[in-house]
């Protein structure tokens, strides 16, 4: 793992022509052992976005760590598995990850329409 860590950054940064100084795991896929061992070659790296709160990095957590988000998603079913919310519900989502909680009310209620409508017209279209 070391080895890939530290090869796949040099090709990268001889092919870019550019310094690469932070690592996102892809699928937020790591364990600790291997984050340590990737902060040997990168500045920092990301956290993935299932294990966080609902909040950004703050004075006091490691640096080294970047804590990130996934895009705002509705589960669904095997036919339409996931269905994006839209760039309001976004808006709305990096506000309040960013430490804003004046429209949480707001988002929730978007969210909350939105799954009635999804599951209730994808049944309906099942029919």
């Amino acid at each position: 793992m070391e080895w890939e860590l530290k090869e796949s950054k040099i090709i990268l940064e001889k092919e870019l022509g550019k310094k690469i100084s932070f690592l996102c795991w892809p699928g937020g896929g790591y364990l600790d052992h291997t984050r340590s061992l990737a902060n040997k070659y990168y500045v920092a790296s990301t956290l993935a976005s299932w294990e966080q709160t609902k909040r950004g990095n703050i004075p006091g957590d490691d640096p080294k760590d970047i804590k990130r988000m996934g895009p705002p998603y509705i589960e669904g079913n095997e036919k339409i598995p996931l269905r994006y919310l839209g760039g309001f519900y976004l808006y709305l989502y990096i506000t309040e990850f960013k430490g804003d909680l004046r429209l949480r009310l707001l988002r929730k209620l978007l969210k909350g329409l939105s799954i009635i409508r999804y599951r209730y017209f994808n049944r309906m279209s099942s029919c």
